[in-house]
């Protein structure tokens, strides 16, 4: 197996191989970053390696100051008296 001082390979239960890689720190949360990829070879997971390996260097990563549509719009109301929740009842 490759194993790298941020990365390393190992090898699952069903034969495949997965990637782990440490990207550094996330700025807003302060939590560790750790890029993961599963490959269904070992050749494959080491050049997945080097490639998570450059993305980590190059700080290629999603916007996560990105803003999300809220899940919820406004308070949750409860059904009125005598309404039913579907078209099935």
């Amino acid at each position: 197996m490759v194993n790298t001082v941020r990365g390393h390979i190992e090898q699952l239960p069903s034969g495949s191989f997965r990637v782990h890689v440490y990207a550094g720190t996330d700025p807003v949360t302060g939590r560790p970053r750790r890029l993961r990829e599963t490959c269904p070879d070992e050749a494959a997971a080491a050049a997945t390696l080097g490639r998570l390996l450059t993305e980590a260097d190059g700080g290629r990563f999603p916007n996560r100051a990105a803003t999300r549509r809220p899940r919820h719009h406004g308070p949750v109301e409860p059904w009125p008296p005598g309404t039913t929740a579907g078209p099935l009842s």
